[in-house]
């Protein structure tokens, strides 16, 4: 998916860039959730089972609330 960066004289592509790890990635959508998805960013991470591990990575929420999960 091509990225692109809007003025008022007009949009270009932004240059991709790699990650070195996932949290990076992680981190960088958290930080611009409103602006890219038009949702609240809660939290990193919300353990669903403490016993086996489960979690939810980058909870959100809608107005009015509704829970997001990206990836999912």
């Amino acid at each position: 998916m091509k990225l692109f960066h809007v003025t008022s004289s007009g949009a270009t592509v932004v240059a991709p860039h790699v990650a070195q790890v996932e949290a990076d990635v992680q981190a960088f959508v958290e930080a611009h959730m409103e602006a890219m998805l038009a949702v609240r960013f809660l939290a990193s991470e919300y353990v669903i089972d403490r016993v086996d591990g489960g979690r939810i990575d980058s909870p959100s929420a809608l107005q009015p609330p509704a829970v997001v999960v990206p990836g999912q």
